[in-house]
């Protein structure tokens, strides 16, 4: 690839954002100590619009303050950084409602990135290519929640467009016969995505090309164990045929060689094809784009997108993709070909979202995957008030697109007027957005999505989604063993989903989350009872699934244990996600007590490549490998939960926290993780 281009000498302030933050003025590097200084300096650097609202950027970097400490917090910040800046503080104007960023006085790698991006001719790509030095402000630690999260959507877009542009060079090279660069190029790919079969095949074929059959060989073998260990899969037919024809070319074998070990097609490709025959409409929605110019707008348009996932799955008639499946499509190319073949359904959701002021415009189709045809398609205007009221419009109209033999009376079920105040639901998404972005893994991230749920209950208590996701929290504080006294959280979990019955119909996730609370108090049957009625309103909620599957596994249910993982895998055949590590979880759970650790191993280690901060699969696998004689096995594992939940280890061998219901499991547990020798 060419060397990286000259982008621009003359400007005063210079930002590299692409790989570790690199500030110069006039040519020399500067080096700030006050992180939020820097923060402040990189959003408005990243940000499209030049003028920024000073409350936007209060609440993003000061949002536990209040706002008179806020405010004064950001005119020291703004002090200390034009001093900082010196001759390139000009750049950055204020006056008393907005900030402002002159672009013409800087020079910014994502700004030139995004341009040569954009040209799409093979030289700007390859210039596009050398730009991007790694993941947007490697290194740059955490701020607060609220920055943490939007930085994290913004590196996620910038990824996804590297992932384009080298997938488009490396098409371009195949094209012309250069062999090298494919194999360059290839290989970036590979390190954003190791999964990308296409690439593996085109490093295969430049390997043949090279006659350098050993090494098409070996990536044949990478392919195959990368599958196998992430999705349980072989590789497509495609691939199979080429390495073939690989095999065929070999001029010298040392000795003969045996066809590999070729699985069939994953369980999930299994449940995929079934779920086609099962004769319901079947459906994904993805993630509604961000058209708002607004990185900040990331968690709304996700949070929509989610809430019509929700509202189709109430369907009984309806097969409804699970969310986290269908956002693995997020910033992805595809074509509607890959939705149908990937998740296994017959029609996608797909649309953008542009929210002004008050204002919010949502364009929606829904598109028959197989032939790509448009069934429908819709644009609205509307205020933000009326948000719950176009996403009923939106699932009225997909039902009677795909599903019209559904009855007026379900229709009617399932339809209920949601009456909560704007900005309440709009920090509900916020808590739901940080939640999945991994915050319910350490306290501080916790107490923020607590924090950004008891704000919208104080705008609006009838916010069933903030009350659901702070008594979750809850649950999950609990389970982690964090606090110096977590007995009280469990009451404060079932205090907050007790406000969830208050209406005449509670919905699935009531029972969800109380079966949950009631399964960590020992009220064992009565948790049986709560994930079953959740599973009778709405069979299409994969997370009640998943932890109705993780329930059974430990109260003796093994059977129907190991039934609902694997129907929650269907629902989410593509979940990369922590909750799809909840079914490998059960599996595990239910291995254990039969005393099959070996198995338990196995299932183990897939639910820890879907959350390596989850507290139980560790524990699992420390008395596992203690029963196997394996001790140094556990090892790992130890020091592992030793960063995230020290004290959970002690918590099951005490009795402060019991997992099983039957005793003799229990007691299984326990004397596996004390003769592992691991305890603080």
């Amino acid at each position: 690839m060419n060397s990286r281009s000259d982008y621009g000498s003359n400007t005063l302030l210079r930002l590299e954002m692409l790989g570790p933050l690199r500030v110069e003025v006039e040519g020399e590097s500067l080096s700030l100590s006050a992180k939020k200084g820097l923060a402040l300096l990189v959003y408005l650097g990243l940000r499209a619009e030049t003028n920024v609202p000073r409350e936007t950027v209060c609440g993003l970097l000061w949002g536990d303050s209040r706002e008179a400490q806020a405010k004064a917090s950001l005119r020291q910040a703004l002090t200390t950084l034009r001093k900082y800046l010196g001759a390139a503080s000009s750049a950055i104007g204020a006056d008393r409602d907005r900030l402002s960023f002159n672009r013409s006085l800087v020079q910014s790698d994502v700004t030139d990135f995004l341009k040569l991006a954009g040209l799409g001719t093979e030289n700007a790509l390859e210039e596009a290519a050398e730009l991007y030095r790694g993941d947007l402000l490697e290194g740059f630690g955490q701020v607060t929640p609220e920055f943490d999260c939007w930085l994290d959507g913004e590196r996620s877009a910038l990824r996804a467009r590297y992932f384009t542009v080298l997938t488009k060079l490396c098409d371009a090279y195949e094209t012309q016969g250069r062999q090298e660069d494919v194999i360059t190029a290839a290989s970036l790919v590979l390190r954003l995505n190791p999964l990308c079969e296409d690439m593996h095949r085109k490093l295969m074929k430049s390997y043949l090309a090279q006659n350098r059959t050993d090494a098409a060989l070996k990536q044949f073998s990478s392919l195959k164990d990368t599958l196998d260990r992430e999705l349980n899969v072989s590789p497509e037919p495609e691939t199979q045929d080429l390495m073939r024809k690989v095999r065929s070319s070999r001029s010298r074998r040392s000795e003969p060689e045996l066809e590999p070990n070729l699985k069939p097609r994953s369980q999930a490709t299994k449940h995929v094809k079934k779920t086609q025959h099962d004769g319901k409409p079947s459906i994904a929605v993805l993630p509604f784009q961000n058209m708002s110019f607004d990185p900040e707008q990331e968690y709304f348009c996700d949070g929509v997108s989610e809430d019509i996932i929700t509202e189709l799955s109430r369907f009984s008639s309806l097969f409804v993709v699970a969310r986290n499946s269908s956002f693995t499509f997020k910033g992805r190319t595809f074509k509607h070909q890959d939705v149908a073949q990937e998740l296994g359904v017959r029609y996608m959701l797909e649309g953008s979202i542009r929210r002004a002021g008050d204002r919010i415009r949502v364009t929606a189709q829904l598109i028959e995957c197989a032939a790509g045809s448009h069934i429908w398609a819709e644009r609205y205007e509307k205020t933000l008030d009326d948000i719950f009221e176009l996403q009923d419009d939106i699932t009225r109209s997909v039902v009677g697109a795909i599903a019209p033999q559904i009855e007026q009376a379900e229709i009617a079920r399932v339809f209920h007027k949601r009456e909560i105040e704007f900005s309440s639901y709009d920090l509900a998404l916020k808590a739901k957005a940080l939640f999945h972005n991994g915050a319910y893994a350490d306290t501080d991230g916790q107490d923020a999505v607590v924090e950004l749920a008891e704000q919208a209950l104080e705008l609006d208590p009838r916010n069933t989604d903030a009350i659901w996701i702070q008594a979750f929290s809850y649950v999950i504080r609990h389970l982690y063993q964090l606090d110096d006294n977590p007995g009280p959280l469990l009451d404060r979990a079932d205090a907050a989903a007790e406000s969830l019955f208050k209406s005449d119909r509670p919905e699935p996730g009531a029972f969800s989350v109380r079966g949950m609370i009631r399964h960590f108090k020992g009220e064992f049957d009565s948790a049986t009872a709560d994930f079953r009625r959740a599973f009778d309103l709405n069979p299409n909620f994969a997370l009640n699934i998943f932890f109705m599957a993780w329930h059974e596994s430990l109260v003796g249910r093994m059977k129907e244990a190991k039934e609902h993982a694997q129907f929650a895998l269907r629902l989410s055949p593509r979940d990369s996600d922590y909750w799809v590590g909840d079914a490998f979880l059960s599996l595990a759970q239910a291995c254990f007590a039969e005393s099959r650790f070996e198995e338990v191993q196995n299932w183990g280690a897939r639910a820890i490549q879907y959350s390596a901060r989850a507290p139980i699969r560790r524990a699992l696998m420390i008395a596992s490998a203690t029963h196997l004689g394996q001790p140094e096995d556990a090892r790992p594992h130890a020091d592992a939960l030793a960063s995230f939940a020290p004290k959970f280890l002690d918590s099951i061998v005490s009795g402060r926290l019991i997992l099983y219901r039957l005793p003799e499991h229990n007691a299984l547990l326990v004397s596996g993780i004390k003769k592992s020798g691991y305890l603080s």
